[in-house]
């Protein structure tokens, strides 16, 4: 019975894939434990990964959609470092089921990107906002909008980056 509800919970979760911020709302408004919630959610997407193997009965994009999902609300929590493995695996499965150039990986490397930036790994995220940037650009169904958002974090990681660069400099500077 506890694998059943277990299961429930992540099918109930993943009908809100996509939605991670209005998902985290509900929880907080139940006054729900959030750590525990992800902790509940992660289990669950795990079970039904094990059962899928040697057989697809869920659709790729919703196993990708689901690991994207916890992995959302791991690093809006704070577990960042927890939280990139969901994403690494959410993009192992995009890339074996959808098209190189698809959308779909494109969203992949923006929240491994995202998730390298908020722990300060900013050349890693410069590379995956580069990555969904090509991706972005080439497909003509991506809004404006989303465009806007890869090159306004993929500017700030390059700040960052330009602002440790000058500390590293001005440092050897100052020890001559």
């Amino acid at each position: 019975i506890r694998h059943s509800a277990s299961i429930a919970y992540t099918e109930f979760c993943a009908s809100y894939s996509g939605h991670g911020e209005e998902l985290l709302g509900y929880w907080r408004e139940l006054d729900r434990n959030l750590n525990v919630m992800a902790a509940q959610y992660y289990t669950a997407l795990r079970a039904i990964e094990e059962q899928q193997e040697g057989s697809m009965s869920q659709p790729p994009e919703r196993m990708c959609s689901m690991f994207r999902t916890v992995g959302k609300v791991l690093d809006s929590l704070g577990f960042s470092d927890e939280a990139l493995p969901l994403f690494q695996h959410s993009l192992q499965l995009c890339e074996a089921n959808f098209e190189p150039d698809g959308v779909e990986i494109a969203q992949a490397f923006t929240d491994i990107a995202d998730t390298y930036t908020h722990i300060s790994r900013y050349g890693a995220a410069e590379e995956y906002y580069y990555q969904a940037l090509a991706i972005y650009e080439a497909n003509p169904d991506v809004s404006p909008a989303q465009v806007l958002k890869v090159v306004e974090a993929l500017v700030g990681v390059l700040e960052k980056l330009n602002v440790l660069m000058w500390h590293r400099l001005s440092r050897r500077r100052h020890l001559r």
